[in-house]
């Protein structure tokens, strides 16, 4: 079983989001944001998963993992709207391992994390 930590500022999403991920043999922890990770980063999670409202959070949060010696081995998974595709080139340059369109069917994200 993968670990996963969903890092989101859409509560509501990132429930959803975390059910079905965990229904789909995931174990995923979720945490509100990105300002609270420097305790949850070395906790043994297999991912990252940002699902941020801004994609420019996400970017930073994922050049933060990639810059820390401790996290930097992490896979980053990027989740931006349709309208935010300029930052993919930005977040894979961060060192993201793949960015998502939101509003993909759980299972093809589910997929797309256990590649």
């Amino acid at each position: 079983m993968s670990r996963i930590l969903l890092v989101a500022d859409n509560q509501t999403g990132a429930r959803q989001l975390a059910e079905a991920l965990k229904a789909d043999g995931f174990h995923v922890e979720t945490a509100p944001g990105a300002d609270h990770l420097d305790h949850l980063l070395p906790n043994g999670f297999d991912a990252v998963l940002c699902d941020l409202t801004h994609s420019v959070d996400c970017v930073s949060l994922c050049q933060r993992i990639k810059d820390d010696p401790t996290s930097s081995h992490l896979p980053v998974v990027l989740r931006v709207e349709q309208s935010q595709v300029a930052e993919v080139r930005r977040g894979l340059k961060a060192g993201a391992s793949r960015v998502l369109l939101r509003g993909q069917d759980p299972a093809e994200v589910s997929r797309r994390l256990r590649r």
